[in-house]
């Protein structure tokens, strides 16, 4: 599946109600992966995480 980046959302803060909190997004986390431009998102409820430095921000929608 193809996503495409279609808003910059990024933001430290980014919470989601799709998955708890704790949860860690990496190689076999259960979400679907995206190349975005120089690293990988991990597609969550129709929008882009990209986790790094600790936190996770949307990346935009799918």
């Amino acid at each position: 599946m193809n996503h495409i980046h279609t808003a910059n959302c990024c933001q430290s803060d980014h919470s989601c109600a799709d998955h708890d909190a704790s949860h860690a997004h990496g190689p076999g986390c259960g979400h679907e992966t995206a190349v975005h431009e120089d690293h990988v998102d991990y597609v969550v409820d129709g929008h882009l995480h990209h986790a790094h430095d600790g936190h996770c921000d949307c990346h935009g929608k799918t």
